[in-house]
């Protein structure tokens, strides 16, 4: 069950909102051309001893759980420089403070990343398996139907062709 809950008005204006989602949630939200957006992610017990996000136009905190952006684990006390319209994933469920001067901000369940997340592995699988036989790996044509505006291939094919660290 998603869920937020309002402080001052934050679609189109200035204000704070926490935002929880369970597991599988997906958080959405539109900030201005190359806004600097403050990830931090603490532990609920520790919230009042984390370091004072920097003094940027919108900020998001990660208070519980984690949170990936663009098929990457958010890295604890880094600052992002994030596109327009940016989802950021939970697995397992997350809580998230924002702050600050948002277009619009959502949780959704409607998502294809488990569809993704599948696929990844499977050509991880391939891949490895070309390795080992000396091939060369599956190739992927990214092919996208739909609204101009709503694609979200880019975003995809790194997630797609992404090796996890070490690999």
């Amino acid at each position: 069950m998603a869920s937020l809950t309002s402080a001052p008005a934050l679609d189109g204006g200035v204000g704070s909102r926490k935002m929880e989602a369970d597991a599988e949630g997906n958080y959405r939200f539109s900030v201005g051309a190359g806004v600097q957006i403050w990830v931090e992610l603490e532990d609920a017990t520790a919230a009042s001893a984390a370091p004072a996000a920097p003094a940027t136009p919108s900020t998001l905190r990660v208070l519980e759980g984690d949170l990936e952006v663009a098929g990457v684990e958010a890295a604890r006390g880094v600052s992002y420089t994030l596109r327009n319209n940016t989802p950021m994933y939970s697995h397992y469920g997350a809580s998230v403070l924002l702050t600050g001067r948002f277009a619009s901000v959502y949780v959704t369940t409607e998502h294809s990343q488990k569809l993704l997340l599948n696929l990844h592995a499977r050509l991880e699988a391939r891949r490895e398996e070309a390795k080992r036989a000396g091939n060369a790996g599956p190739k992927v044509r990214a092919c996208e139907q739909g609204d101009p505006a709503r694609r979200r291939r880019s975003q995809r094919c790194v997630m797609l062709v992404r090796s996890p660290p070490g690999a």
